[in-house]
């Protein structure tokens, strides 16, 4: 049986075709079937082998030794260095020397135990007041005041509700109080008779405060004195700059100016 396409190539073999490079072969006895393709795969390149090597520089050194230290540190077999020991001194006398380990958590426990003290715990309950000073009504760092230190919380009474500070609670019954912070000036709070600092907490501030906000300085006729000078307050700024006042700092007391000597 022959094909067109063996009648164009005479020199082709019976039976077989080529088309390009791809051979193709005839089965006898069949017409007008599709010969089967016989395509020759390209030669696998093989692939190129590479050594693995060696990591052995410095950094390699440092972090095997970083790797044993942590291994024995932390391993199952703790090492018995970290054990108390008993060591007999030349006085005959016995002594105990733990371990860095041990004072190391003494040193850290005693150190958070100090910042407790000094951590000023955060109340959601209480009234947000303004920024100010509860005995001045100034705000932060002016003139020479310095920074506000707080919160404090302290019962605000309604008697003498602290209105520069936050409104009263609209449903406040009379003769209550009600949780509010409060900020105040280092000097203020310094100057202010009969509150004292303990730890992180000033120590008869609210019953003082509440107090203080019945009393007006005499020099701005505003609540909050606290320094008192014959019978009348006045606030710490208020003191500084008043010409016929002077503050006492070794008593922590305020004293008037004779009208002849301050001239």
């Amino acid at each position: 049986m022959r094909t067109k396409t063996q009648h164009k190539n005479d020199n082709s073999a019976e039976g077989d075709v080529k088309v390009g490079d791809t051979e193709m072969k005839m089965e006898e006895g069949e017409e007008g079937v599709v010969p089967p393709l016989v395509i020759k795969k390209p030669p696998v390149k093989p692939k190129r082998k590479y050594k693995k090597r060696k990591v052995d520089d410095e950094e390699h050194e440092e972090n095997k030794h970083i790797s044993k230290s942590i291994q024995q540190r932390f391993g199952k077999n703790k090492n018995t260095q970290e054990l108390a020991v008993i060591k007999h001194t030349k006085n005959q006398t016995v002594k105990i020397v733990n371990p860095d380990a041990h004072d190391n958590m003494i040193e850290r426990a005693e150190e958070l135990k100090i910042n407790k003290m000094y951590q000023v715990e955060l109340r959601s309950d209480a009234l947000p007041t303004a920024w100010k000073c509860a005995l001045c009504h100034q705000r932060t760092c002016r003139d020479s005041l310095g920074d506000l230190f707080g919160p404090y919380y302290v019962q605000a009474e309604e008697k003498h509700w602290p209105e520069f500070l936050t409104k009263k609670p609209a449903k406040m019954a009379r003769s209550s109080s009600s949780l509010i912070d409060i900020w105040m000036h280092g000097s203020c709070a310094l100057w202010a008779p009969d509150v004292h600092m303990a730890a992180n907490q000033l120590e008869n501030l609210e019953e003082k405060l509440n107090i203080f906000w019945g009393q007006s300085c005499f020099v701005c006729h505003q609540s909050g004195a606290s320094i008192p000078v014959d019978g009348k307050y006045l606030h710490f700024p208020c003191a500084m700059k008043h010409p016929g006042v002077v503050l006492d700092q070794s008593t922590f007391t305020c004293k008037t100016i004779p009208a002849e000597s301050s001239r």
